[in-house]
């Protein structure tokens, strides 16, 4: 259920295993999200004259561009825009190693589309900017009247010339990525019915502009409260971080400065049990994720763009600000697991605005037998 960001997608990001033993068999998962992105165009100068730099920083960030225009202009340059319905795909395998281990394999692919109804609904251009209209926010509050509805493209530049771009109903398979759990059993934790997980995580990029190899490692505690009962009550907590290029290619994209992303979850739940062992969930999570630039670096550039609305700028200023989004799901538990959920960013960064999407998780022998 990550976000379905334009960047966050190309390269290894850790969804936290909320979970406390190994799969009893082997195991197929399908995870589907639709999320809204729109970041209007923005460059970014990075000025080289160290004298122009000290005086640019004695001017507001927003300010500084008509300033700059009267300075000495020596500078690189980077461009970033997205608009669109990113559909996110993600295919896993779950297996047991061990009592004390499993593994995981991930295919991370994702559909860029323009989001037209009726393929796009509570994600669609028209839909968000009604409820804005209606409900919250005003009028075209992000000028998606100027620029037009039901557009699709990705397009990043960085300063060095790099460049990657998709456009609408193109689809992207941007990663393998693999996972080993340890769930250790402790006495002391058991009899207090929590338990804790770690994980080992590594994952291939295979767009060509990213780094070949990430590495990760996670770690989550878990408390439930009457797990007898008919009513449980699941505390999660998780940590984890994602070491960026661990293995480097020629001509990659200089889109983060930040060599490790650090990220932190929790999620509260509530899951009642029926006589036959049937449940339902349901639960609310709170993800926070480091931003992918070091926010003290903001100091160091000049935005430009068409300034619309006060959100001109967000296609560069939330990628040195942290992602921080809530989601809300419900779940049934059969033979299988099914789920739904809705994520929303309280801090308006806009990628993505709005997210939907739905999970399946059942034994590969449930898929044989209807086959």
């Amino acid at each position: 259920m990550l976000t379905t960001h334009p960047l966050g997608l190309l390269f290894t990001r850790i969804d936290h295993p909320f979970q406390n033993k190994p799969p009893r068999s082997l195991l197929f998962q399908l995870d589907i999200g639709t999320g809204n992105v729109w970041l209007p165009p923005t460059t970014s100068y990075f000025p080289k004259d160290p004298a122009t730099l000290t005086q640019l920083l004695k001017v507001p960030w927003h300010k500084r561009d008509s300033v700059y225009n009267l300075l000495p202009r020596n500078h690189d340059s980077s461009l970033f825009e997205a608009d669109g319905i990113i559909r996110s795909i993600f295919l896993k395998i779950l297996f047991p190693l061990s009592k004390r281990l499993s593994a995981s394999v991930q295919i991370r692919s994702f559909l860029i589309t323009n989001g037209k109804p009726p393929f796009a609904l509570l994600t669609s251009d028209a839909f968000i900017e009604e409820f804005h209209r209606s409900v919250a926010g005003g009028n075209n509050p992000f000028a998606r009247n100027q620029y037009g509805y039901n557009k699709a493209a990705i397009y990043y530049q960085d300063k060095n010339g790099n460049y990657i771009k998709f456009h609408n109903n193109q689809f992207v398979l941007s990663g393998i990525q693999s996972d080993l759990f340890y769930y250790p059993e402790l006495r002391w934790l058991k009899k207090h019915h929590a338990s804790i997980t770690t994980g080992l995580h590594t994952g291939v990029n295979t767009t060509t502009r990213m780094p070949l190899l990430d590495l990760g490692l996670s770690a989550t505690f878990q408390k439930q409260s009457n797990p007898d009962k008919k009513n449980v009550c699941i505390f999660s907590l998780a940590g984890s971080f994602i070491t960026r290029g661990v293995i480097h290619r020629k001509q990659e994209l200089a889109f983060s400065n930040r060599k490790t992303i650090p990220s932190f979850e929790t999620q509260l739940e509530w899951r009642r049990k029926n006589n036959s062992n049937k449940q339902n969930s349901l639960s609310l999570n709170f993800y926070f994720q480091s931003a992918l630039n070091k926010p003290q670096d903001f100091d160091k550039l000049v935005l430009h763009g068409t300034r619309y609305t006060t959100h001109w700028h967000m296609g560069v200023t939330h990628m040195y600000r942290s992602t921080q989004n809530w989601t809300l799901t419900y779940a049934w538990f059969r033979k299988y697991v099914l789920l739904i959920y809705i994520k929303e960013d309280f801090k308006v960064d806009n990628a993505p605005d709005l997210q939907t999407g739905f999970a399946v998780l059942m034994p590969l022998a449930t898929i044989f037998q209807h086959n």
